[in-house]
């Protein structure tokens, strides 16, 4: 599985997450969802994604693949 998709399996299971501690927990945890939809929206315009880095150092997911521009 490539990283990129395991980013997207995660971060929607994290959304789902939030949405359902914010309506039975505490709404505070929309701010869960509002991180996850920030880091998506930077991931889709920049190619730049947080999470992604977080699971590189944590070992998954391998080497970063290059980029070229076409």
């Amino acid at each position: 599985m490539k990283i990129e998709n395991i980013v997207s399996v995660l971060s929607a299971i994290v959304v789902l997450l939030g949405i359902g501690l914010a309506r039975w927990v505490h709404p505070c945890w929309s701010v869960v969802i509002i991180l996850v939809v920030v880091n998506s929206v930077v991931s889709g315009s920049h190619g730049f994604c947080v999470f992604e880095l977080f699971l590189r150092l944590l070992g998954i997911g391998g080497p970063r693949e290059q980029r070229h521009p076409h």
